[in-house]
């Protein structure tokens, strides 16, 4: 449009940056320019009646004490926004006809679009790299948790977790004690996502040096209290379930931790009852009071006795009437599949509960750890 000068002004507010780019224009003029425009006494709003946004004005004026006589001053725009603007001069009044601000109108609508497309494509690679952080942290997190539970002459075993989101805060361990003992973990941290992740993994770290001092579950939990009550956000709590399998005496002794109540089937009768002994979640109370609400119960096994440990995301997954799966349907489910083995029993369950909810994407993070005494 043969203009003389310009210049062009692009503010990024989230960022802090704004950039001024000029043609045969020194900047210190610009603010001199810009008074002068809002004194013009010839000044034309190009903008249509439905747009009148005093901050997003489309200018024409003829201007007086400055060396140029007219001004094209154009709003650029993303997304409604205002990022910036970008003026034209000339020398002579009227400088320019309708032709050239159809011509400066367009442009700047497909300046608009550019810059628009390139935040689109710098937000899209910011997320793509979220993104891949996630599944490095899955593969981290996944490394947490046991490969492979090991099968041993006194029972059979098979854990299942899946994650609502790429990670999440549900854990589970076996570690033995001795040759006829073996000390077996479920837990959950509260809330999910990263930070559920990273508590999953202090809770892991307090398992695996604790369990090593071969402590009854009253003293384990204490301790894990004690530990976790140091690094836990206030608002943060791990529900645990501590278990001490005993094969030579086929004694198993638990404490729980405000976890979901166990789950057991007796091979003998045919029946299914919950563990309901009393417990606060490790990081609720964070003093020296804590041991008073620990219970420490034990039970005997028999051969083909299950003993079923699981999150809430099993027992709290709803249908699309928003009934939740609860525990009487766990309690159906261990009993319809009971006499298989443990993969099969997870499965099973694992099935009614997708029939259920009539759908496989869950809104919490569920693992199930099925026990099957030899």
């Amino acid at each position: 449009v043969y203009s003389e000068a310009a210049w062009l002004q692009i503010s990024d507010p989230s960022k802090n940056v704004e950039v001024t780019l000029t043609h045969n224009l020194d900047k210190e003029l610009i603010p001199v320019i810009s008074k002068a425009v809002n004194n013009s006494r010839f000044k034309k709003i190009l903008n249509s009646d439905f747009d009148r946004n005093p901050k997003s004005l489309k200018i024409s004026a003829n201007l007086k004490e400055v060396n140029f006589r007219s001004i094209l001053q154009f709003p650029v725009t993303v997304k409604g926004e205002k990022i910036g603007v970008l003026a034209l001069l000339k020398e002579v009044n009227d400088g320019f006809n309708k032709e050239m601000i159809d011509i400066i109108d367009t442009f700047v609508n497909q300046a608009s679009i550019s810059v628009e497309n390139f935040r689109l494509l710098n937000d899209a690679i910011v997320n793509e790299r979220y993104k891949e952080e996630l599944k490095i942290a899955n593969r981290v997190q996944n490394k947490l948790l046991p490969d492979r539970l090991e099968p041993c002459e006194a029972y059979d075993i098979h854990a299942y977790s899946q994650a609502a989101d790429e990670v999440g805060g549900d854990y589970y361990d076996v570690y033995p004690l001795d040759e006829e003992r073996t000390a077996l973990i479920i837990g959950d941290v509260s809330g999910k996502g990263t930070s559920a992740a990273f508590h999953m993994a202090q809770m892991k770290g307090v398992f695996q040096s604790l369990v090593q001092l071969d402590l009854d579950p009253k003293e384990f939990l204490v301790h894990a209290n004690n530990a976790l009550s140091r690094c836990l956000e206030s608002t943060s709590f791990i529900t645990v379930s501590f278990f001490v399998i005993d094969s030579k005496k086929k004694l198993v002794q638990f404490a729980r931790a405000g976890h979901c109540p166990s789950l057991y089937y007796s091979a003998q009768t045919k029946e299914t009852k919950y563990f309901k002994n009393r417990g606060l979640g490790l990081g609720i109370l964070r003093n020296f009071n804590f041991h008073k609400y620990v219970q420490v119960n034990e039970f005997t096994y028999q051969t083909n006795d299950v003993l079923v440990l699981y999150t809430d995301g099993i027992t709290e997954a709803c249908n699309d009437k928003k009934e939740q799966f609860g525990y009487e349907r766990l309690q159906s489910a261990l009993t319809r599949h009971a006499d298989q083995s443990p993969s099969t029993i997870q499965q099973g369950i694992i099935k009614d509960l997708y029939k259920f909810c009539g759908k496989e994407s869950l809104n919490d993070d569920y693992t199930l750890l099925i026990v099957k005494f030899n």
